[in-house]
């Protein structure tokens, strides 16, 4: 569990294979955990181009160089 503190998930909400709440779900189970966690829902697209724009989104690149590995 400690690898996914710091994975920051990005979601089409289109999405069929992997419902929304399941992803919020495990957003909310990382929080508990401690996690500084950063979940983004993108309303149009699709798999692909949810990571496209998680990529070209500057503020994922600040909130990552802020985040330490977990210990």
């Amino acid at each position: 569990m400690k690898y996914l503190l710091y994975l920051p998930p990005a979601y089409d909400s289109s999405e069929e294979k992997w419902p929304l709440q399941q992803s919020q779900e495990m957003v909310d189970a990382l929080k508990a955990a401690g996690s500084d966690v950063r979940f983004t829902v993108y309303p149009e697209g699709g798999h692909v181009e949810a990571w496209q724009n998680a990529y070209g989104d500057p503020e994922l690149w600040e909130w990552l160089a802020k985040q330490q590995r977990a210990k």
